[in-house]
């Protein structure tokens, strides 16, 4: 790190510091309960077809053709919102029913935020 005009070792305090800022990913574990059935089928498409925008902006053919020819549970699992099988509570947030949104995070509140 920089002190005044010096370049100096960080001490290990100062990396727990700023190790512990990351904090944990809720987003990232497994919703238990939920099963595929509860999910928008409608919105993993829509996910799909802004996947294959954005491969086709990459000029990515190889994964234009995977991303149009499997199926949802895979297309989801690429997407790491399905991990060995189960759902995770990001899944659930980005493809979930209105209903499996209720059941599952029914204290939480959701916040939807656009970007061009």
């Amino acid at each position: 790190m920089r002190k005044e005009d010096s370049l100096v070792e960080m001490s290990e305090d100062k990396l727990r510091e700023i190790f512990a800022e990351s904090g944990h990913d809720f987003s990232a574990e497994v919703c238990p309960a939920l099963v595929f059935a509860e999910l928008d089928p409608q919105a993993i498409e829509v996910f799909r077809k802004r996947w294959i925008a954005k491969a086709d902006k990459l000029e990515d053919q190889s994964l234009t053709s995977r991303l149009q020819s499997i199926d949802q549970n895979q297309l989801l699992t690429d997407a790491e919102a399905i991990i060995d099988g189960n759902i995770t509570y990001a899944g659930l947030i980005l493809f979930g029913s209105p209903a499996a949104v209720s059941k599952y995070l029914a204290q939480a509140e959701t916040v939807f935020e656009s970007f061009k």
